[in-house]
């Protein structure tokens, strides 16, 4: 999307070292967005299962307001040791056992995860192997204050596990079930399937872990029926609370494009750096990267621009490349000669948090 147009001004200034620079001095912020009042969506679902130690799969996290749930469903019951999202590690919210661990089910959360695709890494403890699934889901619109609350746990014998779950409207409701009887589960009537992965991931066990949603509701119960009535289940659910409305929140990224500047005669461009900020400094998502055109003079006016907007590899017809070190990079002399220049501006943030732009210099001479 476009951001909305900063104030901005630019001025000529002459340096001592016989160079001149273009400052453009910019107060821009992404275009604060209001948060509806819709419940929290799912934004990608991504299972694997082995009989390892660890467990690596990629997961990809978008959306503003996001949270990460993953969830390590078990046939043996071996401790995790950690889970992770790429650099990031999650906290562990409920986790059950049946007798002697067989099954197990246990939830982690990340709030304010990084925006992209990234590894889940699921390590046991001691490197003991254990056949098990795991689960990611992300999620957007969620409260950045309290995503989940009304945490429970069930666990039993028979073919019908069911659980309930104190919610309300507009939320979602989200549960988790593993059990040790053949087959796939069949999820409740008012429930949306979201995943079955098989514990072990190669065909033996023949158990499965699942996951399923429902809408908001004071009382929401979650339901499934199994194959066999005298087979060992576990769920755990509970309420991810929607994003409040009127929370500010920000595009994932926006452009901008400067005004041109003439340098007043065919000149040699030799440096560009500028000055950003964040809105919220742990903010790992928030980048600033810039690329260029340069026109001839034209009467008085740019010519033809630069085919393609560039950054430190030229003009070689793609716009692959960017400026991405704030303190200075040399410009390609392949704009050498020019007298019009201009920037493109690419800033990206997490939804929660934004880049800002605050000014950009370029030096020439």
């Amino acid at each position: 999307m476009k951001c909305r147009n900063p104030k901005i001004t630019s001025k000529l200034c002459k340096s001592v070292m016989g160079l001149s620079a273009i400052v453009f001095f910019i107060a821009y912020l992404f275009p604060v967005q209001t948060a509806s009042a819709a419940p929290p969506l799912i934004e990608h679902v991504s299972a694997n299962g082995c009989d390892c130690s660890r467990l690596n799969f990629q997961h990809e996290v978008s959306g503003a307001n996001p949270l990460l749930v993953v969830t390590v469903f078990s046939e043996e019951g071996r401790n995790i040791a950690s889970v992770t999202f790429g650099a990031q590690s999650l906290s562990r919210i409920a986790e059950e056992k049946q007798l002697g661990g067989k099954p197990t089910l246990g939830v982690w959360k990340l709030e304010h995860p990084s925006i992209g695709m990234q590894a889940i890494d699921v390590d046991i403890v001691g490197n003991g192997k254990d056949k098990i699934a795991v689960a990611a889901i992300s999620y957007s619109g969620v409260s950045l204050s309290n995503p989940i609350e009304g945490i429970n746990t069930g666990k039993g014998i028979g073919g019908s596990p069911s659980l309930v779950i104190s919610s309300e409207e507009n939320d979602l409701v989200q549960d988790f079930l593993v059990s040790n009887a053949n087959g796939m589960a069949v999820v409740g009537a008012d429930q949306t399937e979201q995943l079955q992965e098989e514990l072990g991931g190669s065909g033996e066990t023949n158990h499965y872990g699942a996951a399923s949603t429902q809408e908001g509701s004071s009382l929401a119960e979650m339901t499934w029926s199994l194959s066999q009535s005298n087979r060992r289940w576990i769920i755990i659910g509970f309420n991810i609370n929607q994003a409040s409305s009127g929370m500010p929140s920000y595009p994932l990224t926006g452009t901008y494009i400067s005004s041109e500047f003439d340098t007043g005669k065919p000149s040699a461009f030799q440096i560009i750096e500028w000055e950003w900020s964040k809105t919220n400094e742990s903010c790992v998502s928030c980048v600033v990267k810039l690329q260029i055109q340069t026109a001839p003079d034209a009467a008085g006016s740019p010519g033809i621009w630069s085919a393609s907007w560039s950054g430190p590899e030229g003009e070689d017809g793609d716009e692959t490349d960017f400026y991405t070190i704030s303190t200075g990079e040399t410009i390609h002399t392949d704009h050498n000669g020019d007298q019009w220049i201009r920037y493109r501006a690419i800033l990206e943030g997490d939804g929660v948090s934004a880049s800002v732009l605050e000014a950009v210099r370029i030096n020439y001479k």
